[in-house]
């Protein structure tokens, strides 16, 4: 078999995350300097920070050889996160495309090992996940795959609008087509900056939706939980903690999957809605009816003794917000596996421009979603 060297575009998609680019990409590219069939591409999906500013300034000479190309779009008004990978990947002209989060170091020469790993006749795709052993978080974004094979599944579920699953279920979608994971082992490859789960998900719908959670205990191991929405829809379910619960069990427990610690005891949260008025909030579902919760002097809740815990701690609501937005993604690719869908397309509804190098002149036409 002749050896090729294959056009690799190195893709990161990005809002408001240039605390971790200046400190990735220049050592990105300075790590990776000896391929000489590699591009950057970095796509803004209407960063505020001062990402534009600084790309204009620090990276010039690297726009005008090609060897950078910097995309902006100014209509999403919050990030989305599988729309935004699509449309970098279309975006991107490589026959290889590598999603390299903003807060990940590549690696010495990566661009080398991506290389390699496709000199063969197997079709293939890398990934870091891997069943037998657990790595960092941060890096389980990176997936490199031929650009045809990656349009001919469709690319991500755009149905996943949030954080987690996205990728594990493209993962999914690329073995189902007939592809096979190598996965990226080397510790060089998995490297990235830690950070909280606040600059996971600040940008995302979900955080900017929600308004507060209420808790309820149930026993060790459920608590029900309340969520309220800005748009005063209410959103109820059940916690179980699965480590509590096989402990209170005896025998296997059967109930869920056991792979997730944490789970809905429901099939999904029922929708209600909510109201407040001074110290009290009016809640009503189909299932339960109304609920006139009364706020104590102590800072809980009351409806008939039982008690509602209003969820204060920052953290723990960033926590909770990730959980929500994983669970419902985790939903949806477990259907997609079920289902043994290979393909998903869903394009949004409205028309977008993104812009090339600062060129005003010609913008790349896209949809993207309210």
């Amino acid at each position: 078999m002749i050896r090729k060297n294959y056009n690799i575009s190195f893709c990161t998609a990005i809002r408001n995350r240039l605390c971790h680019l200046r400190e990735t990409l220049p050592q990105n590219i300075l790590k990776n300097r000896d391929y000489d069939h590699l591009q950057f591409v970095i796509l803004d999906y209407n960063s505020s920070d001062g990402l534009e500013e600084w790309i204009a300034q620090e990276m010039a000479g690297l726009l005008g050889t090609g060897k950078l190309l910097y995309f902006r779009t100014g209509d999403p008004e919050l990030f989305h996160r599988t729309h935004c990978l699509n449309l970098l990947f279309d975006l991107a002209d490589g026959d290889v495309l590598c999603n390299i989060d903003a807060d990940n170091f590549a690696g010495d020469r990566f661009a080398g090992f991506v290389n390699d790993a496709f000199q063969t006749s197997t079709p293939v795709f890398l990934a870091t996940n891997d069943d037998s052993a657990r790595v960092d978080k941060d890096v389980l974004g990176r997936i490199c795959v031929r650009k045809s094979d990656f349009l001919h599944i469709g690319g991500y579920d755009e149905k996943m609008e949030g954080h987690g699953f996205e990728d594990y279920d493209l993962i999914n979608r690329l073995s189902l087509s007939g592809l096979t994971k190598v996965v990226i082992r080397k510790p060089e490859f998995l490297n990235a900056i830690s950070h909280d789960n606040k600059l996971r998900i600040m940008e995302e719908k979900g955080y900017h939706d929600f308004h507060n959670l209420l808790i309820r205990y149930l026993d060790p191991a459920r608590s029900e939980l309340i969520v309220l929405l800005k748009n005063g829809i209410a959103q109820r379910g059940t916690l179980v903690d699965r480590k509590s619960l096989k402990a209170s069990v005896i025998g296997p427990d059967s109930r869920k999957p056991a792979e997730y610690n944490y789970f809905l005891q429901e099939t999904d949260w029922e929708n209600g809605s909510w109201t407040e008025a001074g110290s009290k909030i009016v809640l009503s579902f189909s299932t339960i009816g109304q609920l006139v919760l009364l706020e104590s002097k102590k800072g809980y809740l009351l409806h008939n003794a039982k008690r509602y815990y209003p969820l204060k701690d920052e953290g723990n609501i960033f926590e909770f917000i990730l959980f929500q937005s994983q669970m419902a993604n985790r939903h949806k690719m477990s259907a997609n596996l079920t289902m043994g869908l290979v393909t998903k397309k869903s394009p949004g509804s409205k028309i977008g421009k993104v812009f090339k190098n600062f060129n005003d002149h010609s913008p790349h036409l896209y949809f993207y979603y309210e």
